[in-house]
């Protein structure tokens, strides 16, 4: 087996148990300069430039990211801003960011399907008739 694909299987393993998931980060709003987005997925240390997807005014990025909780910011003609029409909150300083929920959600309840117990059936549905041998 080549060192190539040792790498390759590699990474598919990692992808698999990582619980990666693809998300399209988009701004749709009109602007006249180039959009980009930063966020907590790497610390904040990149800016990440979204391309134009539906014209004239949809920009896009599709990141594949870890499960969990991420806070990000737009990046338009140079300022940090948000997408309103996104979850969103307010850091210390009092300044806006959007909020990216990748978390898998399991309700309460599904863990106590397995002790409740099937409800008995109505008492209208018996006819208490014995059964006919023919």
């Amino acid at each position: 087996m080549s060192q190539r694909q040792i790498l390759q299987d590699g990474y598919v393993e990692r992808v698999v148990h990582e619980g990666l998931k693809y998300v399209n980060i988009t701004w749709k709003h009109p602007v006249r300069w180039d959009v980009a987005v930063t966020g907590s997925w790497d610390n904040w240390q990149t800016r990440e430039a979204l391309q134009l997807q539906t014209p004239p005014h949809v920009y896009g990025i599709f990141k594949a990211l870890k499960t969990s909780l991420y806070h990000y910011r737009y990046i338009v003609g140079g300022y940090h801003t948000h997408a309103p029409e996104f979850s969103w909150a307010l850091d210390d300083s009092g300044c806006p960011y959007n909020i990216l929920d990748l978390r898998d959600f399991i309700p309460e309840m599904v863990a106590t399907l397995g002790d409740t117990e099937c409800p008995p059936s109505p008492p209208w549905s018996y006819d208490n008739m014995p059964f006919n041998d023919k």
